[in-house]
C-alpha cells in the first residue's frame, strides 16, 4: 500500500509540474504582446496572476461577456475566445486607451447603514460595542462576510475615442432607485440615438427638416 502511495504522489507532482509548464507557456504568449492589462470573462489561476503581475501586467476577472464586446469596441481590441489564438492575431488583438485605473465606492447598503451609525437612529443605532470605532473599523465589523466588505470597486479606462461610446455611471441612491433611473437613462440614450439616425438619414436624402411652427396667439 505504501509504495502505491508513493507512486500515486509522483504522478501527481508529475501532472502539477506539466501544468505549470504549460501556464508559463500560455503567460509567455501574452507577455510577448507587451500588454498593460488583460481582461477575462472567467477566472485566472493564481499562479498565472503572479507571472503577469511580476510583468507589471494588470489583470481583470469575471468580465460578463458583453462588456468585454463592449470594451473590445471602445479600445480596438478583439475578443479572443482562447490564449492560443494570440499567436494567430499577434499585436493585432491589441487595443488602446490612455489610462486605467480603479476607484473604490460605498455600495449604497453601506451608506444606508453608516448613515444609520452617525445619526444613531433606526436599527443599526450605535452601541457601546460600536462607539467610538474608525470607520473603517465599523465597515469591517458589519460586512466582514458581505463580498467586498459592503463597497464595490469600479475600473476606468480614459481616452478612448469619444464617437464609440462612454459609460454612465449611476451612484447614491437606494437600489430600487438606481433600477428605475437606469431604465429611464436607458429610453433616453435610445432615444437621443434614434433622433441622431433620423436626423443622418434625411439629411443624407437631402430632405430638409420643416420650420418650427409658432405659438398659437403669436402674431
Amino acid at each position: 500500500a505504501g509504495a502505491d502511495g508513493a507512486g500515486t504522489l509522483t504522478q501527481f507532482d508529475a501532472i502539477v509540474d506539466q501544468e505549470e509548464h504549460y501556464m508559463k507557456i500560455l503567460v509567455g504568449k501574452i507577455l510577448a504582446l507587451r500588454p498593460s492589462l488583460v481582461c477575462c470573462a472567467g477566472g485566472v489561476a493564481r499562479g498565472a496572476q503572479d507571472l503577469l503581475a511580476r510583468a507589471g501586467v494588470a489583470v481583470v476577472q469575471r468580465v460578463k461577456p458583453h462588456l468585454l464586446r463592449r470594451l473590445a469596441r471602445l479600445t480596438g481590441a478583439r475578443v479572443l475566445s482562447s490564449t492560443d489564438h494570440v499567436v494567430h492575431h499577434g499585436e493585432a488583438a491589441l487595443g488602446n486607451a490612455h489610462e486605467f485605473f480603479t476607484r473604490v465606492y460605498h455600495s449604497p447598503e453601506l451608506e444606508n447603514k453608516l448613515a444609520e451609525l452617525r445619526s444613531g437612529c433606526g436599527p443599526g443605532s450605535p452601541a457601546a460595542a460600536t462607539r467610538g470605532m474608525s470607520e473603517a473599523e465599523l465597515i469591517k465589523r458589519l460586512f466582514a462576510r458581505t463580498r467586498g466588505n459592503g463597497q464595490v470597486r469600479y475600473s476606468y479606462l480614459v481616452g478612448c475615442p469619444r464617437h464609440l461610446g462612454c459609460t454612465v455611471v449611476l451612484r447614491g441612491a437606494p437600489m430600487a432607485h438606481l433600477r428605475q433611473i437606469k431604465r429611464v437613462t436607458a429610453f433616453a440614450v435610445a432615444a437621443a440615438y434614434n433622433l441622431r439616425l433620423e436626423v443622418a438619414f434625411l439629411a443624407g436624402r437631402g430632405a430638409t427638416l420643416p420650420a418650427a411652427h409658432p405659438a398659437r396667439g403669436a402674431s
